[in-house]
C-alpha cells in the first residue's frame, strides 16, 4: 500500500443498487449567486458500513454533506445514511464501448447511529454474499513459472 494512503476500517464490496442523493447544505449558482439544494437519481457502485463509491457524471465538491436513500434489493423501505463528500474522482473512464463511466464521488457515512451501519452490513452479508470483495482484487495470485522446467525423463 502506498505511503500517502491510509488503511479502509471496513471491507467494500461491489454493489449496483440505486441510491437518492440530496444535499444537506446548500450550494451556490457561480452565475447568479442563488442557493439551491440537488436532489438526484445514482448509482452506489461499492458498498462498506463505513462509505460508498457514487457513480454520477455530475458529482459534489469535497467536504459537502448529504443523505443518502439506499434502495437495497428485497428490502421495503431505503436505508438512510448521511455522510460528507471524501472524495471526487471526475475524469471519464471507460474500459470499452458500453463500459459504464467511472466518473463518481467517494462519501464517507458520518452517521454515529449503529443501526445504520448495522443495517448495511446485514445487506452486505445476506443479500450480496456473492458481491466481490475489493479486497479480494488486491490480494497477489499465485503466478505459474514460465521458465522451461526440465523433464524428469531428460538426460541428465
Amino acid at each position: 500500500m502506498s505511503e500517502g494512503r491510509t488503511r479502509r476500517r471496513h471491507d467494500r464490496r461491489t454493489v449496483d443498487v440505486g441510491v437518492r442523493v440530496m444535499t444537506i447544505d446548500p450550494e451556490v449558482d457561480p452565475l447568479t449567486g442563488g442557493r439551491y439544494f440537488r436532489e438526484s437519481e445514482e448509482t452506489c457502485a461499492t458498498l462498506s458500513p463505513g462509505g460508498a463509491f457514487i457513480r454520477t457524471r455530475d458529482p459534489l465538491t469535497p467536504g459537502h454533506r448529504i443523505l443518502l436513500e439506499i434502495h437495497v434489493p428485497g428490502e421495503g423501505d431505503p436505508i438512510e445514511a448521511t455522510g460528507r463528500i471524501a472524495w471526487v474522482k471526475p475524469e471519464l473512464e471507460k474500459r470499452g464501448p458500453t463500459a459504464a463511466p467511472r466518473t463518481g464521488a467517494g462519501v464517507e457515512f458520518t452517521d454515529t447511529d449503529p443501526s445504520i451501519r448495522g443495517a448495511i452490513a446485514r445487506y452486505l452479508d445476506q443479500a450480496a454474499p456473492r458481491a466481490r470483495s475489493l479486497a479480494s482484487r488486491n490480494t497477489p495470485r499465485a503466478t505459474r513459472s514460465t521458465a522451461p522446467q526440465r523433464s524428469p525423463h531428460a538426460s541428465k
